[in-house]
């Protein structure tokens, strides 16, 4: 396991670096000062004839002829006693100075590998006292331990009986000691490489000879750290910090070490061993998934392209995205959190996984779109059958206008179609766009959506706004009534009408009982007509108008529109009295019975026109 104070040690490394550097510096300062010291004080005793009495610290002014003068002015007595003091005192004090500049150094490079030692690894050099606390990095906070109270003698033994179990565990004899090392041997000699050189052969001599000069520790070692066979010069120099030039000649099991790893994780490297089947990971808990199986996997982390999912087995997976949500979303964070238990399917199994320092790194990839858009249609089927606790009316959001209608997502992520007669006059009003808008479900789709059948420009869902806007108009109005309706609109199938201040739509079939050609001839934009409500469905909202009801004769809204506007309630309330006259006599008839009488004949009196026989 990785160590923080070891992590802190290599970020701060550069800081160390730059003090062990100034120290010295001021050693080299101190040291030259303190030479050219003694050299001047050597010169000074050496006598006052020559050249080499000029002190090397007198001034530029001081050098040459005025030397004479400064020596002939101090007397023999004076340069005597100066001389004394600048030889034996000077000498002193620069060996002083020296002393002290090297012990700073000692100093701060002693600190400095303290600082980098100071936690106590899995292994130790023989002798060497572990330290008291002791932190691992994983991807919760950072656990610290407690002093640990045991002796090194219990240290010992707990090792010792650790290594005995775990031994039974995961035998090995000598002769696959030296297999496992000719093996490691012939991988590190790269001898299928075309060519050869000769520092990855004294490497590969050097490996040989660390596993089998500390045979006995490797056999040992290999139980805590299973890779310390593969890498055995790394395990030699764990403990050199930042110092390649140190060699740890006699290894040793930290003993406390392994005694404080199990008290923090709360269970023993023996439970470790027996859960994954020695290390070999065969067990069915063990098996990876595969592409297209569906997982429970927990939110562990995010990065800016997706989330991090841990799926069971100690394996993370990574989430995109994209496949977190049916709708658009900026970052996962904005549907997962820290935690959260999710379901998804397996994408892919070996993805390239974006390690800059291992470029055969693979991750499995998710995707959580295909479990949400089915659980998504449950919930359109649910309303659909009308159950219990469901509601006809879904929010939508309208992501785009299109020219045959609004292109819509409800809150689940599955997107469809408003068109534009059920827009309640607001086809192509882009100001709907990014608009919550309440709507009923007129069809779906959900075969063809989910086995991916769909045509281009062909939606699974289609919703009505206009049912909606009039859900509230119907829920005043009965079969035979006759309203006042303004033509907002003239369509080839039909006339837009504007009711009450709510949207409708009048079908050309239900205009005359002749065919007609172009309604634009029998109706004008923001003509004020009369219609008569031929069924209306209060629980959809949804209400058929009619004018052709109004009629006397067939036709009759064509020769003579005014007059059938102007006899509208009266021709209204005698077609709901013939429509209810003719259900009243069939149900006399008797359903499903044999009878020789006649129906019994309806005449309609309609005033001066014909009687018209029903």
């Amino acid at each position: 396991q990785a160590n923080p104070d070891n992590w802190a040690m290599a970020g701060a490394s550069g800081q160390k670096t730059r003090l062990v550097a100034s120290l010295w510096l001021f050693a080299l300062a101190v040291a030259a000062v303190s030479a050219l010291w003694s050299l001047d004080a050597a010169w000074n005793s050496a006598g006052s004839s020559g050249p080499l009495s000029v002190s090397f610290l007198a001034p530029p002014s001081l050098v040459g002829a005025g030397g004479d003068a400064l020596r002939r002015g101090t007397g023999a007595s004076a340069g005597s006693s100066s001389s004394h003091f600048s030889g034996s005192s000077g000498t002193q004090l620069a060996t002083c100075f020296g002393l002290l500049a090297v012990g700073a150094v000692a100093v701060a490079r002693a600190g400095v590998q303290r600082r980098a030692t100071k936690w106590p690894p899995s292994i130790a050099v023989k002798g060497e006292l572990p330290g008291e606390k002791y932190q691992t990095m994983t991807t919760k906070p950072v656990i610290k331990s407690e002093k640990l109270n045991i002796s090194d003698e219990e240290a010992d033994l707990y090792l010792q009986e650790r290594c005995a179990g775990l031994h039974k565990l995961m035998p090995q004899s000598e002769e696959e000691f030296d297999d496992e090392v000719e093996e490691n041997t012939w991988h590190w000699g790269k001898h299928l490489l075309g060519f050869s050189e000769k520092g990855t052969a004294s490497l590969t001599n050097a490996k040989n000879r660390i596993l089998r000069k500390q045979r006995q520790f490797f056999q040992d070692y290999r139980l805590f750290k299973p890779l310390a066979m593969k890498y055995p010069s790394m395990v030699k120099s764990m403990r050199k910090g930042q110092y390649p030039g140190i060699e740890n000649r006699d290894l040793a099991i930290n003993s406390k070490f392994v005694y404080n790893e199990e008290k923090i994780a709360g269970f023993s490297y023996e439970d470790f061993v027996g859960a994954t089947q020695g290390n070999t990971f065969t067990g069915d808990e063990w098996k990876l998934p595969q592409e297209g199986d569906i997982v429970t996997g927990q939110v562990v982390g995010f990065n800016p392209a997706g989330a991090y999912v841990e799926i069971g087995g100690k394996t993370w997976a990574f989430l995109p995205t994209e496949n977190a949500s049916l709708s658009p979303i900026a970052d996962a964070e904005d549907v997962l959190s820290v935690g959260d238990e999710i379901n998804a399917k397996i994408l892919e199994i070996s993805s390239e996984s974006a390690i800059p320092t291992d470029q055969d790194a693979r991750t499995i990839t998710l995707t959580m779109r295909e479990l949400l858009s089915f659980k998504a249609w449950d919930e359109i089927d649910s309303i659909m059958k009308g159950d219990e606790g469901t509601s006809p009316v879904l929010q939508v959001v309208v992501r785009q206008m299109a020219p045959f209608g609004a292109v819509a997502q409800t809150k689940s992520g599955l997107e469809g179609l408003i068109p534009n007669d059920h827009l309640a006059g607001r086809e192509g009003d882009a100001t709907l766009v990014g608009q919550t808008l309440s709507v009923e479900i007129l069809d779906s789709k959900r075969d063809a959506a989910l086995s991916g059948q769909l045509n281009p420009y062909e939606f699974a869902l289609r919703f009505s706004y206009r049912n909606y806007v009039t859900r509230k108009l119907a829920a005043d109005l009965e079969p035979g009534m006759v309203l006042e309706a303004k033509v907002k609109a003239i369509a080839p199938l039909g006339v837009d009408l504007e009711v009450n201040s709510y949207p409708c739509f009048l079908r050309k079939m239900d205009i005359s009982s002749l065919r007609l050609g172009d309604l634009g001839s029998l109706f004008e934009v923001d003509e004020t007509i009369k219609v008569a409500v031929l069924s209306v469905q209060k629980e959809t909202g949804e209400v058929r108008f009619s004018t052709r009801m109004l009629e006397r004769t067939a036709g009759e809204i064509l020769k003579d529109k005014e007059g059938v506007f102007a006899r509208a309630e009266e021709s209204a309330k005698k077609y709901v009295t013939v429509v209810e006259g003719f259900v009243d006599n069939v149900g006399n008839m008797g359903l499903g019975q044999a009878t020789s009488a006649e129906p019994k004949k309806v005449n309609i009196d309609l005033g001066e026109d014909e009687d018209v026989a029903f």
